[in-house]
């Protein structure tokens, strides 16, 4: 009997810390409330259970505050032999999103694609660096081997009411790398830029 009532007390338990911090979650991401509400500290211990359970509360499509922002990955990345490339688009990269007519993007690239530029999934970024790294690998061309590359999260605001237009392009680089060691050989095509500054694209 006393360990059922230990089931019993755990299993409501949980139940009601999940409620617990589901609640605080709404509030933290409802931006109707004011902001005092919404800008209280999470325990380091409820952001893990929210991040590791995806049960984050951000229903930004409902009036009256609908998402008003576009954005996408996209991959400025140089090639063994010069060429400029993004690897997940095999097309020269592409950082206007005001003139796009949809990334034709299915449902799980879009969820990584929107997700890996939040400063909570930094940590799998990781991931990313080690693919591109050995992105000649996957295409099997030695001289898809990348150099350098620099990951940027390309925003755009939708257009207004009565227009077609998207306007107010972004473009905010998340992750950077270039191969150690490497220098241009005479003739290179193209220059290794310098490193842009890494900046927060979301939290």
């Amino acid at each position: 009997r006393k360990l059922g009532w230990g089931r019993r007390f755990l299993r409501e338990t949980l139940i009601v810390y999940l409620g617990v911090i589901a609640v605080s979650q709404a509030l933290k991401e409802n931006k109707s409330l004011p902001a005092m509400v919404r800008e209280h500290k999470q325990p380091k211990f409820v952001e893990a259970t929210i991040v590791y359970f995806r049960i984050f509360q951000g229903w930004g499509m409902f009036a009256p505050n609908p998402i008003t922002e576009d954005g996408v990955l996209a991959i400025d990345a140089i090639t063994l032999d010069g060429r400029h490339i993004d690897p997940f688009t095999g097309k020269a990269p592409d950082l206007d999103l005001t003139d796009a007519r949809g990334a034709g993007l299915n449902q799980i690239w879009q969820d990584y694609e929107n997700r890996i530029r939040f400063d909570r999934n930094k940590v799998f970024r990781q991931g990313l660096t080690e693919y591109l790294r050995r992105w000649h690998e996957e295409t099997g061309r030695p001289e898809d081997e990348l150099v350098a590359f620099d990951v940027y999260w390309v925003r755009d605001q939708c257009p207004k009411p009565r227009t077609l237009k998207a306007y107010k392009n972004e473009v905010i680089a998340i992750l950077t790398w270039r191969k150690p060691g490497f220098r241009p050989p005479a003739g290179f095509p193209t220059e290794i830029p310098p490193e842009p500054k890494v900046e927060s694209a979301g939290n």
